[in-house]
């Protein structure tokens, strides 16, 4: 038997190592035929050389020189598209002439950061389509920038940053989420992003997922404010920049966890129906509900008066309270006025954290009394209301001065079966109401940078946000004795840095701190420590690709040339799809780090390396990676060169045959028979089995009847009288009685007894007498 692998290939790797796999056909003798192919001759365009001018970096606005080659099998006319960051900037016809062609593009650099320039050729005939694209990139070297992003109530704060900002030499840009940048590059150009009372909606999931990535790979730091809508009262649990800050939205470190009480006013009975869904919107109420939370309903009675259906009650009591929900019955509520003080009173006496009141009427009760409005207002306690079938103008203008006032919202409902999904909605609102009001001292909890210059004590504040600290994160301020609520928290994530404060410079949440002379030194520390580590030259950075994978090494030089020795190197490597992966550097020899990774789709990475000096400053660079496609894609004849090296490599039982051969035999070979090893094992065991049941068989047969002139019947006929005959147990001899030898009928002679013998004995004694007789098929005879 002989082994031969045939192999019909144009000797272009697409995966894979084909030389490291040709050594186990030197080491096994196995042969190894190549097949050279190439493919289908037919006009061919291809791109064979996409350039920069320069080293790729630029000044910002400055003119970029790009230079074209397109290979072309022949003459044809096509399209040359020129784009940047995805936008066309330029296209025109051009023609082609057989061999290689040379086009000089101008494009404008932009103002910031890593720019892609696509070049693609789409001639009129074609065979391979792929290698009809390059890529190449440029970056923009220009000033440290800062992007300020805030509410409209928030921007006059944001302008208080710029003074900080121009200390650091960075620019500042102020602005709405209109500003947010579209792509990971130009927000990459940042090295610093400020969000001031932004909520998550308004900011959404793909800004979010940008700006993780932004700061995990890219090295962004990320500064958030807090106010009313941000961080725990701005829907950030669960979301993808929660996982970016160094506190999370739930409350868990707390001894006594906060609860949110809820009071439902109800006048349901001017509308079809009104009660039963009364009962359904109170229902959905509870079950939205925390199990500390706390529910009260209020109505009018069919006895005249407004009163409690039931007063602030756990969630947890939820069957009790069901059944006290189905057996109400309200009537028409003249007035607002006896509830909102109902409700002004429980509330009062309340310890929770968010506090809030769900009305639901067609608006024509009394308004409420103003000192009632004004007593929730002080406490920013929100009211918000539902209109169904209001009857006037007036009644309408009714509830939404309450929730105008209060800050609440107004629901106008056409469909009461919309009514149970609102009052759900209006529940969860106020779960995420987590503002801590009580007037507080901050404590320093964790040395930290942040609060370099800063000495004594802070000023207290009045609210501010309930979160927990994550594991790692560094608290340099805290509120409460034993809780340690986060006021100031800050971490490194990933390449950045994340901060967070956790309250409001531009409401009354810090009045003691608008006159405050450190005010302007904190906020200054707060810039200076998150934005990005400062971008140096000092790396040389190489790659090149290696069959399936792109390998990068590092080499760090200081100012006279000489190499310097890092304590870390890693980096996050961005492709061009947007996903990221995060790289570790290992030191190969002095002064140098190597990584490597797969080669994807082509394109161009971005690649942030960070590392550590000697000193223990942190340092970071960035370079961005051409990917070019597969060499597959590049060539139209067969790579000789590697198919040649596989060959020698593949051991003197490999050869390489003609490009297309046509009279080639596969099966024929001049291959040395295959010797193959098998082991004796399997053998020696199915002999022994058979010794052993020739054995058996041979122990079990009687030799005597198989050397025997009778036949088989015969001997069974024999075998079955002998069986059938019965056998008599010699009686036993009685005192005085001599037994004597009697023939009996069949001519044989009683077994004499001796003393002492037992039954079996005398048994044995027959069976060899009767052995050793004549055959009685001899007497028949």
């Amino acid at each position: 038997m002989r082994k031969k692998v045939v192999l019909i290939t144009d000797g272009n790797e697409t995966k894979g190592n084909c030389l490291k796999a040709a050594h186990a056909y030197a080491t096994e003798t196995i042969g190894l035929d190549i097949v050279p192919v190439s493919r289908h001759s037919g006009p061919e365009v291809r791109i064979n050389s996409f350039r920069v001018s320069g080293d790729g970096q630029v000044a910002p606005g400055s003119v970029v020189e790009l230079g074209v080659e397109v290979f072309s099998s022949g003459t044809d006319t096509g399209q040359l598209r020129l784009s940047r960051d995805g936008m066309v900037l330029y296209e025109e016809r051009v023609h082609l002439k057989k061999g290689m062609n040379y086009f000089r593009l101008n494009a404008r650099a932009p103002e910031k950061g890593i720019s892609v320039f696509e070049i693609e050729v789409i001639p009129r005939a074609d065979t391979i389509r792929e290698n009809n694209r390059a890529w190449a990139s440029v970056m923009t070297r220009s000033k440290a920038r800062a992007l300020l992003l805030g509410s409209n109530d928030h921007l006059p704060f944001l302008e208080q940053l710029l003074p900080g900002l121009r200390k650091q030499g960075m620019t500042g840009e102020i602005g709405g989420m209109e500003r947010f940048p579209k792509t990971l590059a130009e927000l990459g150009a940042y090295d610093l992003v400020v969000l001031s009372n932004i909520s998550a909606p308004v900011l959404g999931r793909e800004r979010m997922q940008l700006l993780r990535s932004a700061i995990h790979d890219l090295g962004v730091g990320l500064v958030m404010f807090g106010g009313p809508k941000t961080l725990s009262a701005g829907n950030y649990l669960g979301t993808e920049l929660e996982m970016a800050l160094p506190v999370e939205m739930k409350i868990r470190h707390r001894k006594v966890i906060p609860h949110n009480d809820v009071v439902l006013i109800l006048h349901t009975c001017e509308f079809e129906n009104g009660n039963y869904w009364a009962k359904q919107i109170s229902k959905a109420s509870l079950e939205a509900l925390r199990p500390t939370d706390r529910i009260g309903l209020l109505l009018f009675s069919p006895q005249g008066q407004t009163e409690w259906l039931f007063e602030l009650t756990p969630a947890k009591e939820k069957e009790k309270l069901l059944k006290l929900i189905d057996q109400c019955e309200p009537s028409d509520m003249p007035s607002f006025a006896p509830s909102f003080k109902l409700a002004r009173n429980a509330l009062a006496q309340s310890t929770a954290s968010g506090k809030h009141i769900i009305v639901i009427s067609d608006g024509d009760p009394a308004a409420p009394a103003k000192e009632d409005i004004a007593w929730l207002m002080e406490r920013h306690i929100t009211v918000s209301a539902v209109a169904i079938n209001p009857h006037t103008p007036r009644d309408v203008m009714t509830l939404q001065g309450i929730t105008q006032l209060t800050k609440g919202r107004y629901y106008f409902a056409r469909d009461p079966r919309q009514l149970p999904r609102i009052f759900v909605q209006e529940v969860r609102f106020v779960q995420r109401n987590a503002v801590q009001w009580g007037k507080k001292v901050p404590r320093v909890l964790h040395s930290s940078t942040l609060l370099k210059g800063l000495s004594g004590t802070f000023p207290p504040v009045n609210a501010y946000l309930l979160t927990s600290a994550k594991n790692t994160a560094v608290l340099p301020l805290v509120v409460g004795e034993e809780d340690n609520d986060p006021l100031l928290a800050t971490w490194q994530y990933g390449l950045g840095r994340a901060t967070v404060f956790c309250s409001d410079f531009t409401s009354s949440w810090l009045p003691d701190w608008l006159g405050w002379e450190g005010k302007t030194r904190l906020l200054e520390n707060i810039i200076a420590y998150t934005r990005r580590q400062v971008i140096t030259d000092a790396l040389q950075i190489h790659y090149a690709v290696e069959g399936e994978r792109i390998r990068v090494s590092v080499e760090a030089f200081d100012a006279s040339g000489s190499y310097m020795e890092l304590s870390e190197v890693r980096a996050a490597r961005v492709r061009a799809n947007g996903k990221s992966d995060f790289l570790e550097f290992k030191n190969t020899e002095p002064g140098r780090w190597e990584t490597d990774f797969p080669a994807d789709k082509p394109g161009v990475d971005v690649l942030a390396v960070q590392y550590r000096l000697p000193d223990g400053r942190i340092q970071q660079q960035i370079q961005p990676l051409t990917i070019p496609p597969p060499l597959e894609f590049e060539r139209l004849s067969p790579n000789f060169n590697l198919l040649e090296k596989l060959r020698q490599d593949a051991g003197s039982h490999a050869r390489l045959l003609p490009v297309n051969a046509q009279s080639f035999n596969p099966f024929k070979s001049d291959l040395p028979p295959a010797v193959a090893r098998r082991s004796v094992l399997n053998l020696v065991l199915i002999l022994l089995s058979i010794a052993f049941l020739l054995d058996a068989a041979l122990r079990r047969v009687t030799l005597r009847n198989i050397f025997s002139r009778q036949t088989p019947i015969q001997v069974l006929q024999h075998k079955t009288v002998r069986s059938s005959e019965p056998v008599e147990r010699p009686r036993t001899a009685e005192p005085g009685f001599s037994p004597v030898d009697v023939p009996d009928d069949g001519g044989n002679e009683r077994v004499e007894e001796r003393e002492g013998d037992d039954y079996i004995s005398r048994l044995k004694r027959a069976k060899k007498r009767v052995d050793r007789s004549p055959d009685s098929t001899n007497e028949d005879q």
